[in-house]
């Protein structure tokens, strides 16, 4: 899996990712890397750490760079799960409202997993 990773980003010539740290409601921490593929390898080309606004990284990602983003802290929930059905999230957190979040399902190192948000 992480030899797929690497061949995806070196068939990139820049890419930046960011991570946005929720540390209450109104309050987060922005860290950002940009990463450029020189000679076959990639190589980390600038980084920003504890930004505290998103318009501190304006004009340093070019609008053609892809961007990954994480996003973190309070109010995020990441919980592992057996399978990934239709039924989820209702399946995992009930009572919920499906409506008043947002949800992300990946693959973990073994098994799958969800990420929770409330919705703003």
């Amino acid at each position: 899996m992480l030899k797929q990773v690497k061949n995806k980003i070196l068939a990139l010539k820049k890419v930046a990712g960011i991570e946005l740290t929720f540390l209450s409601e109104s309050t987060f921490l922005i860290n950002c890397i940009i990463l450029e593929v020189e000679k076959g390898k990639a190589v980390i080309t600038k980084t920003y750490y504890n930004l505290k606004t998103i318009s501190a990284l304006k004009g340093e990602i070019s609008e053609n760079t892809p961007v990954a983003m994480v996003i973190n802290g309070k109010g995020v929930i990441q919980k592992r799960t057996s399978t990934i059905s239709a039924g989820l999230p209702s399946d995992i957190f009930p009572g919920i409202n499906p409506n008043d979040f947002l949800f992300q399902y990946f693959e973990g190192f073994d098994t799958p997993e969800i990420a929770v948000i409330r919705k703003i």
